[in-house]
C-alpha cells in the first residue's frame, strides 16, 4: 500500500484511531459537565448578530451601478424562463385537451 509514491511509512501503519468522545473530539477541549448549569448561549457564547458594519460601508457609484445592472440581467433571465415554461406548460396542456377531445368526443 503506497501512498502517492512515498512507499509504505512505518507512522501510516502505526497509527491508532482518536477515541469516539475523547478530549480533542469535542469542540470545547472536553469538560462537557460545564454546560450544565449555564445557558448555552452563555456557555458558547452565542450573540445576536447584527449588520451594523455594512449598513456604515460606503460603495462608490460605479459598483452600485455593476450591481444593479447584474441584479436587472438575472432577473431578466429568470422572468424569462417563467414566461417560456408558462408557455410551454400552456400549449402541452392545450394539445392533451385536444387530443383527448378528438378521442373521446367530449365537445
Amino acid at each position: 500500500m503506497g501512498y502517492h509514491g512515498m512507499g509504505l511509512q512505518r507512522w501510516i501503519t502505526t497509527m491508532k484511531p482518536k477515541k469516539f468522545l475523547g478530549k480533542k473530539s469535542k469542540t470545547d477541549g472536553g469538560g462537557g459537565g460545564n454546560i450544565n448549569d449555564r445557558s448555552a448561549a452563555e456557555y458558547y457564547h452565542l450573540e445576536t448578530r447584527t449588520l451594523d458594519n455594512l449598513k456604515k460601508k460606503k460603495y462608490p457609484r460605479e459598483y452600485k451601478a455593476k450591481l444593479r445592472l447584474e441584479l436587472i440581467s438575472e432577473n431578466r433571465g429568470r422572468y424569462i424562463m417563467l414566461v417560456l415554461s408558462v408557455v410551454v406548460a400552456v400549449l402541452a396542456l392545450w394539445l392533451l385537451v385536444g387530443y383527448l377531445n378528438y378521442k373521446l368526443h367530449w365537445f
